[in-house]
């Protein structure tokens, strides 16, 4: 009888443990089944659309003093949903701010950014480190016997500003030629605030092409697709290009990245020299493949029948409407999902980008339509245009000096109303008498924003005489020995010879050749070696061999 009962026991744990199985089998399978969810269904997104960020009392402080925790976000669930602050970036009078929003009942995040407008703005002579940028030299011994490209970032010295009251890192060097590209950060040591800063060394040896290994390497360098002929280049993969002409023992190539462009291949690839390590980036086009028609991607077969559409846009200006007001149809929503990315007003337009999607294969494709007939925009219902039509601007005693000499804070607005708007020159830019300047005007009302343009004219003019640099240049003879006999894209920038100009007094640098045919357009940077001023020029080599046409369906 005992045997009995613990029989039956075993068997219906047997039977329970297998159902128990099944069960679960099946819930996997239902868990893993694949469900496209609208972009719309996102609590995250929703929720995002209410978050507004603030500062307190931004109106009497600079944008760069904001730390993070002065951050404040608001009007959005907070029992469903946590804001974190990632990042703030000043930008003149506005606050760049990079958050997470995480929901609390699934975990899920999303990042999002938004801009908090109205702080101060920043006037350079407020700021200590930009005074104290003005000091900074930097330095490498010995740069005239070697190349920017032998340089490390420890052998770049910094002199000239008060190491008592700032400290000075080099973040990155980057070689460009005879030049060295020095990127790094001043920290003021009275209230620990950093800024980026930027400066160019010169004066190294010049890099010839001829001493770097990867790039010889590279011209040998032979790519390939079997069967080319029979397929297109959107059906390639990386593993499909085969490189070859190289010598493998020395170096070793690998493929980055392909990009199908209709009947080519372009292909980014790194070669890498198995002797030192050292990289380089280069990139060749495969050629040959079959041409990609329209009618066989389905995404351009269904975006054939998309209409988009504002509802009462007979009413509303382009300007007012959102996102969300855009509505798609016309095609198979069963087979495809729409999303629209980004709305453009223009005028009484709306230009819409968005992306289809195949619910088949997950693939995409970006696309653009404009919707027309909303109300127009008129110029006198802005009050920002209505304001700039007041605006004047001036510098203080133009007439005796050359736009070139103006600085930003030397431009004076008036004529509109100081109470209502707020007017920022964001940039400036000196034409010989002319003064260009670019500004934004601010309203106070709303704190909506338009940039705008005007010139200053009536500046003493900039006469070529009085710049060393293009009295030099009118003596500059460029030339390319034995140039009757090659073909301008046969020429290297070491063959081209610079004459003509006092080289005790100038140095001349080749930048970059193009050739044209018969032609090899230089441009080149001549610099003064008694204040080390510099300013590119350009000028054309004529009478190289013409360039024979290229035969069809031949390697390049």
């Amino acid at each position: 009888m005992k045997k009995s009962r613990k029989a039956l026991s075993l068997l219906l744990a047997s039977v329970l443990g297998t159902t128990l199985f099944a069960t679960s089998v099946v819930a996997a399978a239902c868990d893993n089944e694949e469900k496209p969810t609208p972009p719309a269904e996102n609590p995250l997104d929703k929720a995002n659309e209410s978050v507004t960020l603030s500062v307190e009392g931004k109106e009497t402080k600079k944008a760069s003093e904001v730390k993070k925790e002065d951050v404040k976000a608001s009007g959005f669930d907070e029992s469903k949903f946590q804001l974190t602050v990632d990042s703030i970036t000043a930008e003149d009078t506005k606050l760049k701010v990079k958050y997470t929003l995480k929901s609390l009942a699934d975990n899920s995040t999303k990042e999002f950014e938004k801009t908090i407008e109205g702080f101060l703005p920043e006037t350079p002579a407020e700021n200590p480190l930009d005074k104290a940028n003005e000091s900074v030299t930097l330095s490498v011994e010995g740069k005239e016997t070697k190349k920017a490209s032998e340089v490390k970032k420890e052998d770049v010295k910094a002199s000239g500003f008060d190491e008592s009251k700032f400290q000075l890192t080099v973040d990155s060097i980057t070689a460009e030629d005879t030049k060295l590209k020095v990127k790094y950060t001043l920290k003021s040591l009275a209230d620990n605030s950093t800024k980026e800063f930027e400066k160019t060394i010169e004066g190294f040896l010049p890099e010839t092409p001829a001493e770097n290994p990867l790039d010889k390497a590279n011209e040998s360098v032979t790519l390939s697709v079997e069967g080319k002929e029979t397929k297109k280049a959107s059906e390639v993969k990386k593993e499909d290009v085969k490189a070859s002409g190289f010598d493998e023992s020395k170096f070793q190539l690998t493929v980055d990245s392909i990009t199908a462009e209709d009947t080519k291949l372009k292909v980014k690839y790194t070669l890498k020299s198995l002797a030192d390590n050292s990289t380089k980036e280069f990139e060749k086009t495969i050629e040959g493949f079959l041409p990609e028609t329209p009618a066989e991607n389905p995404l351009d077969k269904a975006n054939e029948s998309v209409t988009l559409s504002v509802e009462g846009k007979e009413t509303k200006k382009a300007s007012e409407v959102k996102k969300e007001d855009v509505k798609a149809s016309g095609f198979d929503e069963s087979k495809f999902q729409l999303t629209v990315d980004s709305i453009t007003a223009e005028d009484t337009k709306l230009k819409v980008k968005y992306t289809l999607k195949s619910l088949a294969d997950n693939s995409t494709k970006e696309f653009e339509k404009t919707i027309e007939g909303f109300l127009p925009e008129t110029p006198a219902e802005n009050p920002l245009d209505k304001a700039n039509e007041s605006v004047t601007l001036s510098v203080e005693g133009k007439e005796t000096k050359k736009a070139s000499e103006v600085k930003k804070e030397d431009v004076k607005a008036s004529g509109f109303d100081e109470s209502k708007f707020q007017l920022t020159v964001d940039s400036i830019t000196a034409e010989d008498t002319k003064l260009k300047v670019k500004y934004t005007l601010k309203s106070l009302a709303d704190n909506s924003t338009k940039e705008f343009e005007k010139t200053i004219e009536g500046f003493l003019p900039e006469t070529p005489a009085e710049n060393p640099l293009d009295k030099a240049n009118e003596s500059v003879t460029l030339s390319v020995e034995g140039k009757e006999t090659k073909k301008a894209s046969e020429v290297k920038k070491e063959d081209v010879k610079a004459s003509g100009f006092d080289e005790s007094k100038f140095q001349l640098t080749v930048d970059s050749i193009t050739a044209e045919d018969t032609k090899l357009k230089v441009k080149y940077t001549l610099k003064s070696l008694a204040d080390n001023s510099t300013k590119e020029f350009e000028k054309t080599i004529e009478g190289f061999l013409p360039e024979t046409p290229a035969v069809p369906g031949s390697p390049r």
